[in-house]
């Protein structure tokens, strides 16, 4: 039999291939890898990954940002609270990382936006003021009931002025909140109404957002602040919740001996010298009169007890200061001393 097929061959296969018929269902049956294999880890569900949105900060370190700002939270309550005379609750509602892009499109224009730079830290910040819960605080601060306008618009310079002070106390609180993880120095930068004009890093730069809840009576607003991570860069390596617990309890026992330090020059001690001591009788003590004379224990030359309290502590010679009298403290006086 030839190798080589003859045309008439070949017709007649390509004939018999080019019939109509039904496809033929072929059945594969496919065994149940193992859970330990590798085949069984490559069929675990998907997630869907957005590359615009890089996860620059694990969880540990939101949860130590968390509570960071929820600190934060607390302190700047109670500025605001007597600044404005009424009560006032600031509370963390969410943090979330996002591009910079992202937080300018979900602004509304007008807004109320300050800008402020955080040295030692290179780099600017935005802190946004919901202009609703704003005029809220101007009102307060007019002597208003603390009523938001239903009409939004631009603050005047008197309204920015006035604001600036609320602002200027809000970044205090800031420092005093990351005094924990870094001495900062919030300051001032800028002010903007139009997010758009509010460029403090790349579009596409990573930044860690922050969502308050501000409540004014019966008045609810928001802040939000927006940290770029080229900003906070260099201190994630102290955002570890065990350093952080370590630091806060190491810097909390230095304000504490520090703050007690304090108190204790604070308070008045009193100081006296004893010139000397003798004893008599009752009888002579009843019969004592101006001009007479008590004998002491003690020599002209003998060095005097400068005592703390009631406590000896020193051992001093009598002199003058000017036209007032003193004493010099020669040396301190043992325990075997102290009777």
């Amino acid at each position: 039999m030839s190798d080589v097929l003859t045309q008439e061959e070949i017709n007649a296969l390509l004939s018999t291939y080019g019939k109509d018929e039904p496809d033929e269902v072929v059945e594969v049956s496919v065994a149940s890898p193992d859970a330990s294999s590798p085949a069984a880890r490559v069929n675990k569900p998907l997630k869907n990954w957005d590359f615009r949105k890089p996860e620059r900060f694990s969880k540990e370190q939101l949860r130590t940002l968390q509570m960071l700002h929820e600190t934060y939270a607390r302190y700047a309550s109670t500025s605001l609270s007597v600044m404005l005379r009424t009560q006032v609750k600031l509370s963390l509602v969410s943090i979330d990382q996002a591009i910079y892009d992202e937080f300018v499109s979900s602004l509304q224009n007008p807004s109320a936006i300050y800008i402020f730079r955080m040295p030692p830290l290179e780099g600017s910040a935005i802190l946004e003021i919901n202009m609703g819960i704003a005029f809220c605080m101007i009102d307060r601060m007019l002597g208003g009931p603390g009523k938001a306008r239903m009409r939004v618009r631009e603050l005047t310079d008197i309204e920015r002025t006035l604001m600036r002070g609320v602002v200027d106390r809000l970044l205090s609180d800031l420092g005093a909140s990351w005094v924990q993880l870094a001495e900062i120095r919030p300051e001032y930068e800028d002010y903007e109404t139009n997010p758009q004009f509010a460029q403090i890093v790349p579009p596409h730069d990573p930044v860690v957002l922050l969502s308050f809840e501000v409540k004014i009576g019966d008045t609810f607003g928001s802040i939000n602040m927006c940290i770029p991570y080229s900003v906070i860069q260099p201190v994630t390596g102290k955002l570890s919740a065990q350093r952080w617990f370590m630091e806060s309890t190491r810097k909390g026992l230095s304000r504490r001996s520090q703050l007690e330090q304090n108190m204790l020059r604070q308070v008045s001690v009193p100081v006296k010298v004893k010139l000397g001591g003798c004893e008599v009788t009752m009888r002579d003590v009843l019969n004592l009169e101006v001009g007479d004379i008590v004998k002491l224990d003690s020599q002209v030359g003998d060095e005097l007890v400068l005592c703390i309290g009631d406590l000896p502590k020193f051992r001093c010679v009598p002199g003058a200061e000017g036209k007032s009298l003193a004493v010099q403290i020669t040396r301190l006086i043992s325990p075997e001393e102290v009777p």
